[in-house]
């Protein structure tokens, strides 16, 4: 066995960020667009855009900037508060995953089941 943990963000009791909306932003970050990350997402892009939009009224921070293209289509990229944010969840994260581990190995080291 091993923990499993989800982790999320709230303000006023509304949901910011989890693993899903995470995902979101990290795939735009390396896509440069936010059809692109929908599409590697499997996510419409009326679904991801949503997403975004809920952050950023929540929040009350814009996460990304996007500009219109051409034929070639635009590109969508992290603002400096997108990039921070996604860099304080991941260590976040990562602190809690690390702690829950610890927790887990003192509490079940007996390895019953």
């Amino acid at each position: 066995m091993k923990p499993g943990i989800k982790i999320w963000l709230e303000k006023e009791g509304k949901d910011i960020l989890g693993g899903g909306r995470y995902r979101l932003l990290k795939a735009i970050q390396e896509e440069g667009s936010l059809k692109k990350a929908a599409e590697k997402l499997h996510y419409s892009y009326r679904y991801a855009w949503g997403n975004i939009r809920k952050m950023e009224e929540r929040l009350g921070a814009k996460l990304i900037v996007s500009h219109k293209g051409g034929s070639g289509g635009g590109d969508s990229r992290l603002t400096e508060d997108g990039k921070w944010l996604l860099k304080k969840y991941e260590a976040f994260c990562h602190e809690i995953e690390q702690a829950a581990h610890t927790a887990f190995e003192r509490i079940f080291k007996d390895d019953r089941l």
